[in-house]
């Protein structure tokens, strides 16, 4: 008798596959459907239609599912990956908000604290993670590390700017922190090359010739 977590991955097997029965067998043609599953669940969760975000959902599950040779087992493994190849292809470009199910990065800012935000997949279908690292290493931040992991369910009716920036908020009323230390020069080398277009410059710490902490301005 099947345990309940194999009799668990056989129905998601089975159910992908009837989905992806449906879509083209071209890898260029999988791409598509994927990247019109993104589309379809970001306008369910913003009308707050859960049958229809859970829907699109399976539905990119499933485009996943097909781009790594019709099984979930290392989907997220390297490169050439289902899981990667579909969230690279899907991800929202540097620097600006993604939507519901796309991975990207940008940066909020709440209350005068700016946090550099990282989005992607959950471990399951229906959940979301975010990191948020601190961007100004001079300044109170919502964790002594400058980083926070976090990972919630997608919002209906708000977008993943208005989600975020509730979360950061609830996060900041818990206790703000100054950056330790030994983490800053750390989060300093986390930086990405689009914050150069920021209107306002990232105040970034760093190790001087002489091994000091000091700070770039």
């Amino acid at each position: 008798m099947k345990d309940t977590y194999q009799q668990h991955c056989d129905e998601r097997d089975a159910r992908a596959a009837r989905i992806a029965a449906q879509m083209p067998e071209d890898r260029g043609g999988i791409l598509r459907e994927a990247r019109a599953t993104i589309d379809a669940l970001n306008d369910a969760v913003l009308a707050s239609d859960g049958a229809g975000t859970e829907a699109a959902e399976l539905r990119y599950e499933a485009a996943v599912w097909k781009l790594n040779g019709k099984t979930f087992f290392g989907s997220m493994a390297g490169p050439e990956s289902g899981g990667i190849v579909a969230q690279k292809e899907c991800s929202a470009a540097p620097g600006t908000v993604p939507k519901w199910g796309q991975s990207g990065e940008f940066v909020a800012t709440v209350d005068g604290m700016r946090a550099l935000v990282s989005v992607s997949e959950g471990f399951s279908v229906g959940r979301t993670h975010y990191e948020f690292r601190a961007v100004d290493l001079d300044r109170p931040f919502i964790s002594p590390t400058g980083y926070r992991s976090h990972f919630a369910a997608p919002v209906g009716g708000v977008t993943v700017r208005d989600a975020v920036e509730a979360t950061l908020a609830a996060m900041m009323a818990e206790g703000m922190h100054m950056v330790g230390d030994e983490y800053r020069v750390h989060q300093a080398e986390a930086t990405r090359p689009w914050l150069a277009q920021l209107a306002e410059q990232p105040i970034e710490a760093f190790a001087d010739a002489t091994g000091q902490l000091a700070f770039a301005f």
